[in-house]
């Protein structure tokens, strides 16, 4: 058994209410680019996921890497990465709008595994 816990910043607003999704159990997978911060990530860590005074705290259930992240959306499911989007089109735009997403030409990305534990949040669904 594992106890590394990964905190990592993420967007959530009413827009894109990511921490939202996760906590209902809807959002299955959180996208990254595969730097060697995210490669280090092992399947049962802990993964705190933060925006100002927002958290949830999930654990890692699993690690799916892909080349890009049109093949990550078609592999893992539009819904299960980004549920308030009715496109695929629209869910690369929110990811190709993230800063440094570029390095997913290089790098690749990651579909994170991620199962809701406890957290703190400003609004439900």
């Amino acid at each position: 058994m594992t106890n590394n816990i990964h905190v990592l910043n993420i967007v959530n607003n009413n827009q894109m209410p990511f921490l939202q999704y996760i906590k209902n159990g809807i959002k299955k997978a959180e996208c990254r680019i595969a730097s060697d911060k995210i490669r280090k990530f092992k399947i049962r860590d802990k993964l705190k996921l933060r925006n100002n005074q927002e958290f949830i705290v999930c654990d890692i259930v699993f690690m799916n890497f892909y080349k890009n992240f049109e093949d990550m959306i078609y592999s893992e499911g539009l819904k299960n990465l980004v549920p308030f989007v009715d496109t695929v089109e629209d869910g690369l735009e929110i990811y190709n709008s993230f800063p440094g997403s570029e390095r997913v030409t290089k790098l690749g990305c990651c579909a994170i595994g991620v199962k809701y534990i406890t957290g703190k949040l400003n609004f439900e669904l």
